[in-house]
């Protein structure tokens, strides 16, 4: 089996493009007129999926209380996202950096620097005030995966999920 999904959601990440490689899959076929793919089995399956800028600033802002209006830029280095928050009522622009990491099976955005401005508020400056971000729990899928590989590119995020 090989299937390429474009504008797809897996967990509560938003993919630009997602495509499932796989050997011995069941998959009715049912639910792909509804755009829904599910993967009841499998002997063996590779999912790669492509996040761009505009799929982490949707991802973020439905992960993120109160960020509104994020922008993303993507480089190898860093992840960096500028938006705007309510914070006690008033409205304060918000830059996050940071990068894409697996751990135990989880996709998380690890803050690496957070910068909160306000002109009433001054600027707040912390290093770690959301903690990580958890975006993804591959183990917890209809058919769970092991995350393999995340790799930060200009633009996207290229991610590797397989079950053995």
């Amino acid at each position: 089996m090989d299937i390429t999904a474009k504008q797809a959601v897996l967990g509560d990440v938003k993919f630009s493009s997602l495509s499932l490689k796989g050997r011995g899959v069941d998959m009715p076929v049912t639910g792909i007129e509804d755009g829904k793919l599910e993967v009841k089995s499998a002997d063996e399956l590779v999912i790669t999926g492509i996040v761009t800028e505009a799929d982490l600033a949707d991802t973020l802002m439905r992960k993120v209380d109160k960020l509104q209006d994020a922008r993303v830029t993507m480089t190898p280095e860093r992840i960096s996202a500028d938006g705007t928050a309510k914070i006690m009522g008033m409205k304060a622009d918000v830059h996050l950096e940071g990068v894409l990491l697996e751990d135990s099976g989880c996709l998380y955005f690890r803050m690496t620097r957070l910068d909160i401005k306000n002109a009433l508020l001054g600027r707040a400056l912390t290093g770690n005030l959301f903690g990580d971000i958890m975006l993804a729990d591959f183990r917890k899928m209809k058919l769970p995966v092991e995350l393999d590989s995340v790799e930060q590119q200009n633009g996207q995020v290229t991610l590797t999920a397989k079950r053995k």
